[in-house]
């Protein structure tokens, strides 16, 4: 099954940001998950941008997960955005809010509690970002249940940018997708 979700730029949108665009959500739901965003830049000039599919994962335990494959070099937006050495293997005590600038194609969560690994590659992307926002961060959000971080994980293939001056470039007719396909195993 596919579902296809499109957007394209309108007046409102271009008060906010000056450029024509269209973007194709499709979400295709087999043995696998493949979420994929196409961006397409229907302008008459260039444009820049930069994007992230956000994946909320549930998992058993938060206390028995481990994930692999998203390099050790990463951005730590706790740290003011200090760029950080880490670990082949990431388990967690606190919040992370981590961009991995050179993941690897397949980033696994290894759900120790639920005795299962969940697959997600990722296809256009330049980045992964990891995240779980602890107790601290479910109890200041309004659409978390104060517990729910003990059982999320978010693995978010990015096209990832410092700013949106330094975000791909899109050529007029140009598409680039982003995509990520999440498979349990």
């Amino acid at each position: 099954m596919i579902v296809s979700i499109g957007l394209t730029d309108n007046e409102s949108s271009r008060e906010i940001w000056p450029h024509k665009f269209q973007l194709v959500l499709n979400v295709e739901v087999s043995e696998t998950l493949k979420v994929t965003l196409d961006v397409t830049n229907t302008d008459s000039t260039p444009w820049r941008f930069s994007g992230a599919l956000h994946t909320y994962l549930n998992l058993g335990d938060i206390h028995q997960m481990e994930i692999t494959g998203m390099g050790t070099t990463y951005v730590d937006s706790l740290l003011d955005s200090k760029l950080c050495e880490g670990q082949e293997v990431l388990t967690l005590t606190d919040t992370v809010d981590r961009v991995y600038t050179a993941p690897e194609s397949e980033i696994v969560l290894h759900d120790n509690a639920w005795n299962r690994k969940l697959s997600v590659k990722n296809e256009g992307a330049n980045s992964a970002v990891l995240w779980n926002p602890w107790k601290s961060g479910a109890e200041s959000m309004g659409d978390m249940n104060n517990d729910g971080y003990l059982s999320m994980f978010c693995i978010e293939s990015t096209l990832h940018a410092n700013s949106l001056e330094e975000g791909k470039e899109l050529a007029p007719g140009e598409s680039h997708q982003l995509i990520t396909h999440i498979a349990a195993k």
